[in-house]
């Protein structure tokens, strides 16, 4: 089962990313955040934390990464495109 977690990189968050495991989410944020601004931040620079699903809303996760079917889940590695302002 994936997890939601959120990533941040100095007070930024980076965005959502479903994983595994935090290290897993931490580097595709790190990875979605070199794409979008150049900057090579390693995965161990940034924030990860895990989002507990009573906090979805609150949080601001998009309703998308945990509305999906279970079904299409997959261990690979995740590109996310939600990212908050």
């Amino acid at each position: 089962m994936m997890d939601i977690f959120k990533v941040v990189h100095d007070g930024d968050t980076i965005g959502f990313f479903p994983a595994t495991t935090w290290g897993q989410a931490s580097k595709s944020g790190a990875n979605f955040h070199r794409k979008q601004t150049g900057e090579n931040v390693p995965w161990e620079h940034v924030t990860t934390t895990w989002i507990n699903p009573k906090h979805y809303e609150q949080e601001g996760v998009p309703a998308e990464l945990y509305a999906a079917p279970s079904s299409t889940e997959s261990t690979d590695t995740v590109d996310a495109e939600y990212v908050t302002a």
